[in-house]
């Protein structure tokens, strides 16, 4: 559950300590030892397309050489998974390592997940529901998505189907 101040505590009453200021919604929501992003949106975004757009061409550059006759609609799905496959192995993987101190942090990462945040505070506020459901995305929806794409590949279309059909039932529900 969110950490909250409740609203008879000293600290609403002016007998203790306010709640460090943050960007967050409900301003009531403890964020120990919470820091400011470091870098700005417009770093976290380039970064974050720089790497995405590094990883896709890197892919589809092996996906052509490797296998000429492949139809550009499975290259472009085998991207998809590919993309959700990182981002759900590295960036979601990284929630779930430093959930506890992210808002403290100042790594490129977790300035990305405080820019997250802003949409949803839970993800600052160490909320068990959303470690569950990360937990699900990475050790279930992951490798799912890396066997999609492989599957695509491999041109292994049973396992790709159900590869595929899991995976994106997975995205629904986490």
């Amino acid at each position: 559950m969110d950490r909250l101040i409740a609203p008879d505590s000293d600290a609403t009453r002016g007998g203790g300590t306010l709640p460090p200021q943050h960007p967050y919604f409900p301003p009531t929501l403890e964020l120990p030892g919470y820091t400011a992003p470091a870098h700005t949106t417009g770093a976290l975004v380039s970064t974050m397309g720089a790497s995405i757009a590094a990883l896709l061409t890197a892919t589809f550059c092996v996906y052509t050489a490797r296998r000429r006759r492949i139809a550009l609609s499975q290259r472009l799905t085998a991207l998809w998974f590919v993309l959700c496959g990182a981002l759900h192995s590295l960036f979601e993987l990284y929630y779930l390592a430093h959930y506890r101190t992210l808002a403290q942090e100042q790594t490129m990462v977790a300035d990305m997940w405080k820019e997250y945040a802003l949409s949803d505070s839970r993800y600052l506020g160490a909320v068990s529901m959303v470690r569950a459901l990360e937990a699900i995305t990475v050790l279930a929806t992951a490798p799912l998505c890396w066997t999609a794409a492989y599957a695509i590949w491999s041109d292994m279309h049973a396992i790709r189907h159900l590869a595929q059909l899991s995976a994106s039932l997975l995205h629904l529900y986490s």
